[in-house]
């Protein structure tokens, strides 16, 4: 993962997040090394001035990022929290690297901008699939899913996304996160639970 991630920081324009400094590959030891950044993490509950600035930085970074500029990326068909959706994997496949984990400790607002963390998970896709993950991270900041589908929808990739798509993608993610709530470190399996919660109430909103 590591390696992957430092593969994706070289090829990212400037400006979408730290920029890799060095990297270190010997003694099975691999470390990467980030410009400092003075910034600090959103706040993504309703009513935050940071929200405006986030779904900004969001639709930016996938315009930026069209064509995919690492080769390598995997296809997002293939990451497991849409083995439930794929009737729709035809729409989620694009040419646009996905983040994959936007939330927000995973974002830095310094002077000049928002900027992107950690790419290790980075997938190849359609744009609206980042801005789908987003909602869940929406609702356990606070929002209700209809507040938090009213801030997706902000992003044009979201806004033009397929709603039968979106449905099933909300119910894929809610079965992955169920399929795996007990696994992983005790502070991996509470916010998995809580994940769980969030996309258990996205998708009842989206199938009422």
């Amino acid at each position: 993962m590591y390696r992957t991630e430092g593969a994706i920081n070289r090829t990212l324009p400037p400006g979408q997040g730290p920029r890799l400094l060095t990297e270190l590959d010997q003694h099975d030891w691999y470390v990467l090394a980030f410009e400092y950044l003075q910034g600090r993490h959103p706040d993504l509950s309703p009513h935050s001035p940071d929200l405006p600035l986030v779904l900004d930085a969001v639709a930016n970074l996938h315009a930026t990022l069209t064509p995919c500029p690492y080769p390598d990326a995997p296809e997002f068909t293939d990451h497991p929290v849409v083995a439930q959706a794929a009737d729709h994997h035809q729409v989620m496949k694009g040419d646009t690297l996905l983040h994959c984990d936007i939330r927000a400790d995973n974002l830095l607002i310094t002077d000049s901008g928002v900027h992107f963390v950690d790419w290790a998970l980075a997938h190849r896709g359609a744009p609206w699939l980042d801005t789908a993950l987003i909602v869940p991270q929406l609702i356990l900041a606070g929002h209700t899913p209809e507040e938090a589908e009213k801030h997706a929808a902000q992003i044009p990739a979201y806004h033009h996304a397929p709603e039968k798509a979106i449905t099933s993608f909300a119910s894929s993610i809610t079965t992955y996160w169920r399929q795996n709530a007990e696994q992983g470190a005790p502070g991996l399996r509470q916010y998995r639970a809580r994940a769980l919660e969030a996309g258990r109430s996205w998708e009842a909103y989206r199938r009422g």
